[in-house]
């Protein structure tokens, strides 16, 4: 559901699509671009949005560390809103080899506490 988030000085109302939405198009970003990480996810019972929700809640703080949030964080606040779902894409396509090798391993809890 978009809801009106601010007022423009020339009186237009700025909407915003919520966490929810950029979940969702991280997903199909992913199903597009990196159809096979995907998979192997969900084959091992890790959805898009148990760790995709923290990254944008937390604008990635929880997930990155130090000078580099602050980095994001400068890009995002600049930038169009749905910047955001771009740089996870980047995060998760950086990930891939190390979520590979987890989804291969490990149990679905453990993967999406290292994903956030």
């Amino acid at each position: 559901m978009q809801r009106t988030v601010a007022v423009a000085k020339d009186g237009r109302q700025l909407q915003s699509w919520g966490v929810l939405h950029r979940v969702r198009l991280l997903e199909e970003l992913l199903r597009k671009d990196e159809s096979v990480l995907l998979e192997i996810l969900e084959q091992a019972g890790v959805s898009t949005a148990s760790y995709a929700t923290v990254w944008f809640r937390s604008l990635f703080a929880e997930s990155v560390g130090g000078d580099d949030t602050i980095c994001i964080w400068d890009r995002i606040v600049a930038a169009p809103a749905d910047l955001i779902v771009y740089i996870a894409a980047a995060l998760q396509r950086n990930l891939k080899a190390e979520t590979v090798v987890l989804c291969n391993a490990r149990p679905p809890e453990e993967i999406v506490h290292w994903l956030q």
